[in-house]
């Protein structure tokens, strides 16, 4: 069986996905490289009883990337571009304090609770009245 390779890239201009998936199809041996485009990216190889089911996995990958989006491109035509985050809108909490899941007899703040047969650990204060 010959030698095949699938190289599928994602990218969207106004967006972040700026990717490729590349996958080869060697006898029983399927080798998926993904990553950005520009760089090596990452490789995972994978081994299968016999050639269908090496065909038939790599077959299955492609339509799943085909499903997001993906298109059949040509190697080296896309360039690397640089990375652009996504703007965060990050608020302050309205919250005061944390809820109260717990109060406790001795009325002691409790940041922590370790309960064994033997021992009762609170805020890494041994209380064995409470336990």
């Amino acid at each position: 069986m010959a030698k095949e390779k699938f190289y599928l890239e994602l990218s969207e201009e106004n967006a972040v996905s700026h990717k490729f998936y590349e996958v080869t199809v060697n006898n029983l041996e399927v080798t998926i490289r993904y990553g950005r485009i520009g760089t090596e990216g990452r490789a995972d190889v994978k081994i299968y009883p016999t050639p269908e089911k090496a065909k038939a996995e790599a077959e299955k990958k492609l339509k799943q990337k085909l499903k997001k989006g993906y298109e059949l491109a040509q190697k080296g035509v896309r360039k690397k571009r640089p990375i652009t985050r996504r703007q965060i809108d990050s608020k302050r909490s309205v919250a005061k304090q944390s809820p109260v899941l717990w109060k406790f007899k001795s009325g002691a703040p409790a940041f922590g609770i370790f309960i064994n047969p033997l021992h009762c650990w609170i805020n890494a204060i041994k209380l064995r009245e409470m336990c």
